[in-house]
């Protein structure tokens, strides 16, 4: 994912209230009136914080019919993310991906049987599964974690590597961060993505082309929105 919708997801996460509100629709799709008494704020503001989160496509809604009146606005999770935040020396890595329940990984995960509730004939049967299964999952889990710390400290030392080494051929701070972020997508960045790390492109002009005249970088095509993409001049090595 681009900055922008890490920085977007990171300031919906920052409100106590929005992510009361992403936790109870997690457990079942509820009503704007319904949220208002869960979370003891007015109705008002629930329905700002349902309006904000519908904006950013992590909220639906649909009118359902009710045998207390009028139809009802009922809300619910419209897609699955993972967001991940890693704080290191020379690391800060934020993403923002999909939880893709259709791709597995069968290598690391285990292969997980769950019945379906009407398969379930007991009480005691369902909580023999959940002891069966969770433990299985909190393994994977944690051999996932191990994988993840181990690339982590493999992109923590290559960030480090080519900061040092640009560090000692004399490229400034600013020079150093952009390589850094272009390096980080695959040698591409648009005006867009350049707006969300630095504030705006021509706050970081002269960097820009410092590096397009040292043969670094260059801006010479655009993507389908007509805006300027930077990319890594390759060159054999």
């Amino acid at each position: 994912m681009i900055s922008r919708d890490v920085e977007q997801v990171l300031d919906i996460l920052s409100n106590s209230y929005r992510r009361e509100i992403l936790r109870l629709l997690t457990i079942r799709d509820r009503y704007a009136f319904e949220l208002s008494k869960d979370l003891n704020i007015s109705q008002r503001a629930v329905s700002k914080h349902l309006l904000f989160l519908k904006e950013m496509d992590l909220v639906t809604s649909e009118k359902r019919k009710s045998l207390k009146g009028p139809a009802r606005e009922y809300f619910m999770l419209n897609q699955s993310v993972v967001v991940s935040l890693t704080i290191a020396p020379n690391l800060f890595l934020t993403t923002v991906r999909p939880l893709d329940e259709s791709k597995a990984h069968p290598e690391i995960t285990p292969s997980l049987r769950l019945s379906a509730p009407n398969e379930v004939d007991t009480v005691f049967n369902a909580i023999v599964q959940g002891l069966e299964l969770v433990p299985q999952i909190k393994d994977g889990l944690d051999l996932l974690q191990a994988q993840q710390s181990k690339l982590l400290r493999g992109y923590q030392g290559i960030q480090s590597h080519i900061s040092e080494y640009l560090k000692s051929e004399g490229y400034e701070s600013r020079e150093i961060r952009l390589i850094l972020r272009l390096i980080e997508n695959e040698g591409s960045l648009s005006e867009q993505d350049i707006t969300g790390i630095f504030g705006n492109v021509s706050s970081i002009s002269d960097t820009i082309t410092s590096l397009k005249d040292k043969g670094l970088i260059t801006d010479e095509y655009r993507d389908q929105n007509g805006n300027s993409m930077y990319h890594i001049v390759f060159t054999s090595v």
